[in-house]
């Protein structure tokens, strides 16, 4: 590149972060005119920089879309390590996070304990997940079932 196309981009970018637009899409409109090549990307990197955008906040999944997330897991041997893969059925929302409701039955008597598990599953995948669980007595059995869920929904813009 030369010396005057780096001092144009150089200057297209101090003026795209110094601009008083106020979003992004107002700020890479009026900072495109006349802009072609490289320069577009620095341009609308400035931009994004300037107008991050926004996290969306994470919901509680309601009771049927708790139920749309299924899947397999099992304690691993020797270890206090619960693991498996979740599916998210849901078609619409990002799951990220679950609470485990793990029930430990030795005989006639059982203690349920909840875990969180952070974990992220897109709409209509799986992913695998591990949470550390205190174990039970020696010839314990295990079950468990999602008690909870949050997501993030899919925007249609």
């Amino acid at each position: 590149m030369n010396l005057k196309k780096a001092i144009l981009l150089g200057a297209i970018v101090i003026t795209a972060v110094g601009c008083t637009e106020k979003s992004y899409d107002d700020c890479v409109i009026n900072n495109l005119q006349g802009v072609d090549g490289k320069a577009v990307s620095s341009v609308i990197g400035a931009c994004r920089n300037k107008f991050p955008r926004a996290k969306l906040p994470e919901k509680s999944l309601d009771g049927l879309q708790v139920l749309l997330v299924t899947g397999r897991a099992g304690l691993n041997d020797y270890t206090n390590n619960y693991s498996g893969s979740l599916y998210n059925g849901n078609n619409n929302i990002t799951v990220k996070s679950v609470i485990l409701s793990i029930k430990v039955t030795n005989g006639k008597k059982s203690i349920t304990r909840e875990y969180a598990v952070n974990i992220t599953i897109p709409p209509l995948s799986t992913s695998d997940f591990n949470a550390e669980i205190l174990l039970g007595d020696k010839g314990a059995s295990y079950s468990w079932f999602i008690s909870s869920a949050k997501g993030i929904p899919l925007t249609t813009n």
